[in-house]
């Protein structure tokens, strides 16, 4: 029969004794990481609820403002409408005035063209006669 070596048996038993305190180190530190877990548990649960609070009051002020914008954005349409009506009140008046204020104005004009053709008479103050412009 054949025999193991010494120096086998010293590497086997150095290998056993660095894996048992590497397992032991393990097992501590996840029961240390388990524990840790469970006193976070409690803040996270605090932090979710105010998170979950938060989200509603978001969505609160969401829904409000959509509110508010479609109010003030129903108005502002009613606004421009009106404003919309005015100026095409306004322009279609507009034009019949400047029709009128266009035939005026050519009036005025052959008048002063008229006025300047007429030869002018001297005044009692014996002046010159000014030339027409």
């Amino acid at each position: 029969m054949t025999t193991i070596p010494t120096w086998w048996l010293w590497v086997s038993g150095a290998f056993f004794l660095i894996a048992s305190v590497a397992w032991i180190l393990i097992a501590v530190l996840v029961l240390r990481v388990f524990l840790a877990v469970q006193a976070l548990r409690p803040k996270v649960e605090a932090t979710l609820e105010k998170v979950e609070g938060v989200a509603v009051q978001v969505e609160q002020l969401a829904t409000a403002a959509r509110s508010t914008v479609e109010t003030v954005g129903g108005k502002a349409k009613t606004v421009a409408g009106a404003f919309e009506l005015l100026a095409l009140a306004t322009a279609s008046r507009f034009q019949a005035v400047s029709r009128v204020l266009a035939a005026l104005g050519a009036g005025a004009k052959v008048v002063n063209m008229l006025k300047g053709l007429r030869p002018k008479k001297a005044g009692l103050d014996n002046k010159p006669e000014k030339k027409a412009k």
